[in-house]
């Protein structure tokens, strides 16, 4: 259960900046660490 909601959750990630939010602001939404979203972002 915990690694679906993992999935989802990097898929609004994703989704997020596509449409161009902030990193920090996501970061403070979602709990992941702004080098986690870059690692994302960069991976994507």
């Amino acid at each position: 259960m915990q690694k679906g909601r993992q999935e989802r959750d990097k898929e609004i990630v994703l989704n997020m900046l596509k449409e161009k939010v902030e990193i920090a602001f996501i970061s403070k939404i979602t709990g992941f660490s702004k080098e986690e979203i870059e690692k994302l972002k960069k991976n994507s």
